[in-house]
């Protein structure tokens, strides 16, 4: 899919950071940790807006809208994206001063972003620009500040893309979630796109899968390679904002693996 708008620069960053997390995750396999990966625990509670959802017009009537109309309804991962695109297109428009750091935290979080998008426009290419005319209209018809009933549209959601914001990227998988993961710690999005240790964390332990039984485990456990990270860089003489060298990438690999040891087995 051809984004044509700044939005797609920055969601075509190939950041570093994703570049070392990969090798510590390739690291970790030799080791014998091959993680699995759910979505994270979520509990703290995210205010709901005061006023009522505004209710998104459907799409058109060609045919080219009605086949985008029926992939929201059927295909979930087309949803997903179709979803992020849309918060980012209207906080690009509303909140420019943060318009980059949905990708920025969709590129550490190694999330699918477009893979289910480029799958339908492959197999069906004249979609390609229709499903970019369609996000763009929805998210141009937002009013800023408001919450979205996207159910007219072929998503069957109410979107409020702060708290969409406020709870990535775990609101990728769960794009309706009320509650913010402790995991967060009460930090912002720009806070944790900037931090290079994010990518690290979300390497070893990936969001997407399914694995309730061990979910707070993981939610837990990732701050902790976070900190790890942090420290890593810190004795490495690293400042804020640079990336990860392989050096602390490999001083770093028997930490974390000595982290997941903790874990129960089925949890690894």
């Amino acid at each position: 899919m051809r984004l044509k708008s700044p939005m797609r620069l920055a969601i075509a960053i190939a950041a570093c950071g994703v570049v070392v997390a990969g090798g510590v995750l390739l690291a970790l396999r030799t080791h014998g940790h091959v993680a699995p990966t759910p979505r994270a625990a979520a509990t703290t509670a995210i205010h709901p807006p005061t006023v009522p959802a505004f209710h998104v017009a459907p799409l058109s009537e060609d045919a080219a809208d009605k086949r985008i109309t029926t992939l929201l309804q059927s295909d979930p991962a087309f949803a997903r994206d179709a979803t992020f695109l849309i918060v980012a297109s209207v906080r690009e428009r509303c909140a420019p001063a943060h318009s980059g750091e949905l990708a920025k935290m969709a590129n550490r979080a190694r999330l699918p972003i477009l893979v289910a998008t480029s799958e339908v426009t492959t197999r069906e290419p004249d979609l390609d620009h229709p499903i970019y005319q369609a996000i763009q209209r929805t998210a141009a018809a937002a009013p800023c500040g408001r919450a979205l009933d996207l159910t007219a549209t072929g998503l069957p959601l109410q979107l409020d893309p702060e708290r969409y914001a406020a709870a990535f990227p775990d609101s990728y998988y769960q794009p309706t979630l009320d509650t913010v993961p402790h995991e967060y710690a009460g930090q912002p999005l720009a806070t944790r796109a900037a931090q290079e240790c994010q990518s690290i964390a979300y390497a070893v332990l990936p969001l997407g899968r399914d694995g309730w039984q061990c979910r707070a485990l993981w939610s837990g456990m990732r701050p902790r390679i976070l900190k790890a990270c942090e420290q890593a860089r810190s004795e490495g003489g690293q400042g804020a904002g640079e990336a990860i060298p392989p050096e602390v990438a490999n001083r770093l690999t028997p930490v974390v693996a000595g982290m997941l040891e903790k874990l129960p087995q089925y949890c690894r």
